[in-house]
Protein backbone atom coordinates (compact mmCIF):
# COMPACT_ATOMS: atom_id res chain seq x y z
CA UNK A 1 0.00 0.00 0.00
CA UNK A 2 1.08 3.39 -0.71
CA UNK A 3 2.10 5.56 2.21
CA UNK A 4 -0.29 9.09 2.22
CA UNK A 5 2.68 10.94 3.41
CA UNK A 6 5.35 9.90 0.09
CA UNK A 7 2.93 9.58 -2.26
CA UNK A 8 2.44 12.17 -4.61
CA UNK A 9 -0.58 13.62 -6.06
CA UNK A 10 -1.66 12.18 -9.34
CA UNK A 11 -2.39 15.88 -10.56
CA UNK A 12 -1.18 18.63 -8.76
CA UNK A 13 -3.75 21.53 -8.69
CA UNK A 14 -1.96 24.56 -10.62
CA UNK A 15 -3.54 27.48 -8.78
CA UNK A 16 -2.57 25.61 -5.62
CA UNK A 17 0.44 25.18 -6.57
CA UNK A 18 1.50 28.74 -8.25
CA UNK A 19 -0.08 30.52 -5.00
CA UNK A 20 1.89 28.35 -2.64
CA UNK A 21 5.25 30.05 -4.63
CA UNK A 22 4.04 33.16 -4.83
CA UNK A 23 3.29 32.89 -0.60
CA UNK A 24 7.05 31.57 -0.20
CA UNK A 25 8.74 34.34 -1.87
CA UNK A 26 6.70 36.91 0.57
CA UNK A 27 7.87 34.46 2.98
CA UNK A 28 11.55 35.57 2.52
CA UNK A 29 11.47 39.10 2.50
CA UNK A 30 10.49 41.75 4.67
CA UNK A 31 9.67 43.99 1.87
CA UNK A 32 5.79 44.17 0.66
CA UNK A 33 6.19 43.38 -3.11
CA UNK A 34 3.94 44.40 -6.55
CA UNK A 35 2.59 41.77 -8.64
CA UNK A 36 5.06 41.81 -11.26
CA UNK A 37 7.63 41.51 -9.20
CA UNK A 38 5.76 38.66 -7.50
CA UNK A 39 5.15 36.73 -10.89
CA UNK A 40 9.14 36.92 -11.86
CA UNK A 41 10.22 35.45 -8.76
CA UNK A 42 7.88 32.62 -8.50
CA UNK A 43 7.61 32.19 -12.21
CA UNK A 44 3.80 32.48 -12.40
CA UNK A 45 1.78 34.47 -15.41
CA UNK A 46 1.38 37.99 -14.14
CA UNK A 47 -1.96 37.99 -14.73
CA UNK A 48 -2.95 34.24 -12.83
CA UNK A 49 -0.69 35.99 -10.55
CA UNK A 50 -2.69 38.95 -9.96
CA UNK A 51 -6.28 36.75 -9.29
CA UNK A 52 -4.67 34.48 -6.96
CA UNK A 53 -2.97 37.20 -4.76
CA UNK A 54 -6.37 38.86 -4.86
CA UNK A 55 -8.01 35.67 -3.47
CA UNK A 56 -5.08 35.74 -0.80
CA UNK A 57 -6.24 39.06 -0.08
CA UNK A 58 -9.98 38.21 0.33
CA UNK A 59 -9.10 34.91 1.92
CA UNK A 60 -6.87 37.39 4.94
CA UNK A 61 -3.74 35.09 3.72
CA UNK A 62 -2.32 38.67 2.41
CA UNK A 63 -2.67 42.20 3.01
CA UNK A 64 -3.16 44.93 0.09
CA UNK A 65 -1.51 48.31 0.09
CA UNK A 66 -3.93 50.22 -2.28
CA UNK A 67 -1.68 52.85 -2.41
CA UNK A 68 1.27 51.37 -3.53
CA UNK A 69 -0.02 47.93 -4.68
CA UNK A 70 2.09 46.08 -2.68
CA UNK A 71 1.06 43.00 -1.04
CA UNK A 72 2.64 41.61 2.04
CA UNK A 73 1.65 38.55 4.22
CA UNK A 74 -1.16 38.71 6.53
CA UNK A 75 -1.54 38.25 10.39
CA UNK A 76 -4.29 36.18 9.44
CA UNK A 77 -2.23 33.46 8.54
CA UNK A 78 -1.80 32.97 12.53
CA UNK A 79 -5.34 31.95 12.30
CA UNK A 80 -4.05 29.09 9.93
CA UNK A 81 -0.87 27.98 11.30
CA UNK A 82 -0.87 29.22 14.81
CA UNK A 83 -2.32 25.23 15.98
CA UNK A 84 0.81 23.81 14.58
CA UNK A 85 3.52 26.42 15.93
CA UNK A 86 1.30 26.74 19.24
CA UNK A 87 1.87 22.63 20.02
CA UNK A 88 5.23 23.50 19.38
CA UNK A 89 6.15 26.18 21.88
CA UNK A 90 3.81 24.35 24.62
CA UNK A 91 5.84 21.67 24.41
CA UNK A 92 9.14 23.20 24.85
CA UNK A 93 7.75 26.13 27.41
CA UNK A 94 5.97 23.77 29.88
CA UNK A 95 8.75 23.17 32.35
CA UNK A 96 9.39 26.62 32.36
CA UNK A 97 5.56 27.53 32.94
CA UNK A 98 5.67 25.18 35.95
CA UNK A 99 8.76 26.48 37.23
CA UNK A 100 7.59 29.73 37.68
CA UNK A 101 4.16 28.55 38.87
CA UNK A 102 6.30 26.79 41.69
CA UNK A 103 7.88 29.33 42.79
CA UNK A 104 5.45 32.03 42.70
CA UNK A 105 2.16 30.53 42.91
CA UNK A 106 0.77 32.09 40.42
CA UNK A 107 -1.81 31.06 37.05
CA UNK A 108 0.87 30.73 34.81
CA UNK A 109 -0.59 30.87 31.02
CA UNK A 110 0.49 29.71 27.63
CA UNK A 111 -1.86 32.03 25.11
CA UNK A 112 -2.31 31.40 20.75
CA UNK A 113 -2.85 35.29 19.18
CA UNK A 114 -5.01 35.50 15.96
CA UNK A 115 -6.45 38.63 14.32
CA UNK A 116 -9.19 39.01 17.25
CA UNK A 117 -8.87 36.88 20.16
CA UNK A 118 -6.20 35.27 22.60
CA UNK A 119 -6.88 31.27 23.43
CA UNK A 120 -5.21 29.52 26.16
CA UNK A 121 -3.22 26.37 24.75
CA UNK A 122 -1.87 25.19 27.73
CA UNK A 123 -1.06 26.41 31.65
CA UNK A 124 0.93 25.61 34.75
CA UNK A 125 -0.52 25.45 38.52
CA UNK A 126 0.85 25.51 41.39
CA UNK A 127 1.11 22.17 44.03
CA UNK A 128 -1.26 24.25 46.76
CA UNK A 129 -4.67 24.13 48.07
CA UNK A 130 -5.20 27.54 47.22
CA UNK A 131 -4.70 28.63 44.16
CA UNK A 132 -6.12 30.22 40.98
CA UNK A 133 -6.74 28.24 37.56
CA UNK A 134 -8.31 28.43 34.60
CA UNK A 135 -9.72 26.23 31.38
CA UNK A 136 -7.90 25.54 28.35
CA UNK A 137 -9.37 26.80 25.46
CA UNK A 138 -10.75 29.48 27.62
CA UNK A 139 -10.58 32.64 24.65
CA UNK A 140 -10.28 36.38 25.61
CA UNK A 141 -10.95 39.65 23.01
CA UNK A 142 -7.65 40.51 21.73
CA UNK A 143 -7.45 43.62 23.37
CA UNK A 144 -8.74 42.73 26.96
CA UNK A 145 -6.48 41.91 30.42
CA UNK A 146 -3.10 41.86 30.45
CA UNK A 147 -2.30 40.01 27.91
CA UNK A 148 -3.96 42.46 25.69
CA UNK A 149 -2.49 45.36 26.58
CA UNK A 150 0.60 43.50 25.79
CA UNK A 151 -0.62 42.26 22.22
CA UNK A 152 -1.69 45.76 21.52
CA UNK A 153 1.67 47.59 22.77
CA UNK A 154 3.43 45.83 20.37
CA UNK A 155 1.35 46.73 17.81
CA UNK A 156 1.91 49.68 15.71
CA UNK A 157 -1.63 50.78 17.00
CA UNK A 158 -2.64 54.94 17.37
CA UNK A 159 -4.33 56.21 20.58
CA UNK A 160 -7.38 56.02 18.20
CA UNK A 161 -7.59 52.31 17.63
CA UNK A 162 -6.19 51.50 21.15
CA UNK A 163 -9.65 53.46 22.70
CA UNK A 164 -12.09 51.62 20.38
CA UNK A 165 -10.37 48.54 21.62
CA UNK A 166 -11.18 49.40 24.80
CA UNK A 167 -14.46 50.54 24.10
CA UNK A 168 -15.04 47.01 22.55
CA UNK A 169 -13.89 44.69 25.35
CA UNK A 170 -16.32 44.21 28.84
CA UNK A 171 -14.22 45.40 31.66
CA UNK A 172 -15.39 44.53 35.44
CA UNK A 173 -13.50 46.86 37.38
CA UNK A 174 -12.63 49.90 36.98
CA UNK A 175 -10.68 51.80 34.32
CA UNK A 176 -11.41 54.13 31.65
CA UNK A 177 -9.85 54.48 28.47
CA UNK A 178 -7.13 57.06 29.12
CA UNK A 179 -5.42 55.21 31.54
CA UNK A 180 -5.81 51.79 29.63
CA UNK A 181 -3.92 53.60 27.21
CA UNK A 182 -1.04 54.93 29.05
CA UNK A 183 -1.04 51.34 30.14
CA UNK A 184 -0.54 50.36 26.24
CA UNK A 185 2.13 52.68 26.24
CA UNK A 186 3.66 51.95 29.67
CA UNK A 187 4.15 47.71 28.83
CA UNK A 188 5.68 49.05 25.36
CA UNK A 189 8.74 50.88 27.18
CA UNK A 190 8.94 48.23 29.83
CA UNK A 191 7.70 44.67 27.82
CA UNK A 192 5.07 43.60 29.94
CA UNK A 193 1.89 44.68 30.31
CA UNK A 194 -0.21 44.45 34.28
CA UNK A 195 -4.09 44.19 34.85
CA UNK A 196 -4.85 45.21 38.41
CA UNK A 197 -8.40 43.58 38.72
CA UNK A 198 -10.15 45.73 35.49
CA UNK A 199 -10.64 42.76 34.08
CA UNK A 200 -11.29 40.22 36.80
CA UNK A 201 -11.51 41.70 40.12
CA UNK A 202 -9.08 40.78 42.91
CA UNK A 203 -7.14 39.27 40.52
CA UNK A 204 -4.05 40.98 39.16
CA UNK A 205 -2.27 39.58 35.66
CA UNK A 206 1.11 40.34 34.36
CA UNK A 207 1.44 39.54 30.67
CA UNK A 208 4.28 39.44 28.23
CA UNK A 209 4.02 38.70 24.23
CA UNK A 210 5.82 36.47 22.10
CA UNK A 211 6.73 37.27 18.17
CA UNK A 212 7.81 35.72 15.29
CA UNK A 213 10.96 36.72 12.87
CA UNK A 214 9.13 39.24 11.46
CA UNK A 215 7.97 40.67 14.90
CA UNK A 216 4.15 39.82 14.44
CA UNK A 217 2.97 38.42 17.73
CA UNK A 218 2.01 34.59 18.25
CA UNK A 219 2.01 34.38 21.89
CA UNK A 220 0.89 35.46 24.88
CA UNK A 221 2.46 34.51 28.58
CA UNK A 222 0.41 35.13 31.59
CA UNK A 223 1.12 35.14 35.25
CA UNK A 224 -1.89 35.63 37.41
CA UNK A 225 -2.86 35.83 41.00
CA UNK A 226 -5.29 37.07 43.98
CA UNK A 227 -4.22 40.92 44.17
CA UNK A 228 -3.07 41.41 47.72
CA UNK A 229 -0.53 38.27 47.70
CA UNK A 230 1.91 40.69 45.20
CA UNK A 231 3.46 44.06 45.79
CA UNK A 232 4.60 46.17 43.63
CA UNK A 233 8.50 44.91 44.08
CA UNK A 234 6.98 41.32 42.75
CA UNK A 235 4.79 42.53 39.81
CA UNK A 236 8.08 43.86 38.16
CA UNK A 237 9.99 41.14 39.17
CA UNK A 238 7.10 38.92 37.77
CA UNK A 239 6.97 41.16 34.30
CA UNK A 240 10.41 40.73 33.97
CA UNK A 241 10.58 37.02 34.09
CA UNK A 242 7.95 36.89 31.49
CA UNK A 243 9.40 39.14 29.60
CA UNK A 244 12.73 37.35 29.34
CA UNK A 245 11.02 34.34 28.98
CA UNK A 246 9.04 35.62 25.80
CA UNK A 247 12.17 36.93 24.07
CA UNK A 248 13.95 33.62 24.58
CA UNK A 249 10.90 31.93 22.45
CA UNK A 250 10.50 34.81 20.03
CA UNK A 251 12.31 35.86 16.72
CA UNK A 252 11.03 31.88 15.05
CA UNK A 253 9.55 31.75 11.64
CA UNK A 254 5.75 31.80 11.13
CA UNK A 255 6.00 27.71 10.42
Amino acid sequence: MEDAKSAKPRKSVGAVTQAFALLRVLSRTDEPQGVTALARAANVNPSTAFNILRTLVAENALDFDERTKDYRLSSGLLDICGNLVARTIAEEIQSDLQHIADNTNCLVGLWQANSESMELVTRAVADSPMRLDMQVHHKLPAFAGAVGRAWAAAQSFEDEQLRKGFAGTRWAGPLDADRYVAEVKMARKVGYAIDEGALHPGVVTIAAVIVDDKRRVTHGLTASDIAHRLNRDRLTELGQDLHSLAARFSGRPLA
